[in-house]
């Protein structure tokens, strides 16, 4: 798995979360993921993985829990 590139084809990423009868969007486009080092380009390698949390989840594992107070909503 690589992360997507700066060089790919894509304008917006688009993630839906379900839950029962509760859903959320979350949309991001390429400038912002890279400008949050999710995607890679010449100067960082990017992330082989994104968390997003609609407000209604609350992560049970401690380690997601410290890692999701270093994001902010971008």
């Amino acid at each position: 798995m690589v992360p997507y590139d700066t060089s790919d084809k894509f304008d917006l990423v688009i993630i839906l979360v379900q839950e029962n009868d509760k859903s959320r969007l979350f949309t991001f486009n390429k400038e912002t993921l890279l400008k949050n080092n999710v995607i890679s380009n010449n100067h960082n390698s990017g992330k082989r993985a994104l968390r997003v949390y609609p407000a209604w989840c609350k992560p049970t594992n401690k380690h997601k829990k410290h890692k999701n107070d270093n994001y902010h909503v971008f």
